[in-house]
């Protein structure tokens, strides 16, 4: 919310462990119209769902115990001191790998997006699992728009922006443009 050129940046709370096969957009609309403080939304807020949560609500999880690595990813892991089965992910998930060294893989992912270990993530999940990059799509902000602006579940207008942050994720482009 902005007031007078001042930004705030509130967490919702009541919001579960999320899950394989939640309806995240009716999860956050329960949550956003039982919290006082901010309900309903105005046309200037913006929600901001991370990428991790998108990525369990539509289980893109991997269970490493199920990864078997291929040699090329022992040799890294075992040089940088990283789980082979997490450099067999990453390396899966790559449409291009564009620099392993250091210890990080860089990779170009099959939607464009330039990222540090492919966007895979063993962060914030249960021991022996990564996530990786979901799919964040425009259906999936329309279907939060409009679950949130309508029905039993209104909680905020339509105007409502919905982002979610890709973290460690830069498009080609924009890193060239740094770069001159």
């Amino acid at each position: 919310m902005t007031d007078g050129g001042r930004l705030e940046v509130i967490a919702i709370p009541g919001l579960p462990e999320i899950r394989p096969g939640d309806d995240l957009p009716a999860m956050v609309a329960e949550s956003l119209a039982g919290f006082e403080v901010i309900a309903p939304l105005r046309e200037d807020d913006v929600v901001v769902v991370t990428q991790k949560v998108v990525s369990k609500a539509e289980g893109a999880i991997v269970d490493l115990a199920t990864v078997e690595p291929r040699p090329e990813a022992v040799a890294f892991a075992e040089r940088w001191d990283r789980d082979p089965r997490q450099v067999e992910v990453v390396l899966r998930e790559a449409a291009a790998v564009v620099r392993m060294e250091r210890g990080v893989i860089i990779t170009r992912t099959s939607h464009g997006f330039v990222c540090a270990n492919g966007g895979v993530d063993a962060s914030n999940v249960a021991p022996d699992t990564v996530t990786l990059r979901g799919l964040f799509t425009a259906a999936m902000v329309t279907s939060m728009r409009a679950d949130w602006s309508s029905g039993s579940r209104s909680c905020a207008p339509k105007a409502t922006a919905v982002i979610a942050p890709l973290p460690r994720v830069v498009p080609c482009q924009a890193l060239r443009s740094q770069t001159r």
